[in-house]
């Protein structure tokens, strides 16, 4: 979702002539919306001509407002690939083992002990 104050584009106008055409290109500057600090953004910002849109790092997903990053919540589709237990933390998720087991080195398996 495009958020931004200022946005900026190129304008491309095109004059014919009798037997000829010729190209006059007016380029208006871009604003730097996520340098500048003159954007919405919770997490990250990427800029590109003409706005600026907010991108979240990962284990987030942007909000419906845009600019805000809501935690992604990985154990509620298929245990987040946890064989035991999985344990939803704030940007990411963390799998152990019932008693008697062990984490395996994949830090999702669960081992015999």
């Amino acid at each position: 979702k495009l958020r931004g104050g200022k946005h900026n584009v190129a304008f491309v106008k095109r004059l014919w002539a009798p037997g000829k055409h010729n190209w006059t290109i007016s380029l208006v500057s871009d604003t730097d919306e996520c340098n500048a600090g003159s954007h919405c953004c919770q997490q990250g910002c990427y800029n590109y001509p003409g706005g600026y849109e907010c991108v979240c790092y990962a284990g987030y997903l942007l909000n419906p407002t845009g600019c805000g990053c809501d935690d992604v919540d990985e154990c509620s589709a298929n245990n987040g690939g946890c064989e035991h237990l999985c344990r939803n933390l704030v940007g990411s998720f963390l799998c152990s083992c019932r008693i008697g087991f062990k984490l395996g080195e994949d830090r999702r398996s669960c081992l015999g002990e």
